[in-house]
């Protein structure tokens, strides 16, 4: 799978997202996923996130592996994140 199918499944909202949960079972609604980026940085600004009745804004990085979390050094990084796919991390909450 390449990085670039998972921006268009983000980008689209081609999955199914009335299952998403948290890690801990906390239902996830993706308000708005953001604006895609073509140039560095964030893979997409400015997206909405609902979880646990709080709305979350913020950038969203897209990677195949949840290990390109640490290799991009996004854990070191004072910015909010989002991760995505499959699992994502919030301000250090996992999604």
């Amino acid at each position: 799978m390449k990085e670039d199918f998972l921006h268009f499944l983000w980008k689209h909202q081609k999955f199914p997202s009335a299952q998403l949960k948290t890690t801990q079972g906390i239902g996830v609604q993706v308000l708005n996923p953001g604006n895609a980026n073509s140039y560095s940085g964030s893979d997409f600004f400015d997206a909405r996130i609902n979880f646990d009745a709080l709305e979350w804004a913020g950038n969203v990085e897209v990677h195949i592996k949840s290990s390109d979390w640490f290799s991009h050094q996004h854990n070191n990084s004072t910015k909010i994140y989002i991760r995505k796919p499959y699992r994502k991390r919030a301000i250090g909450t996992h999604i």
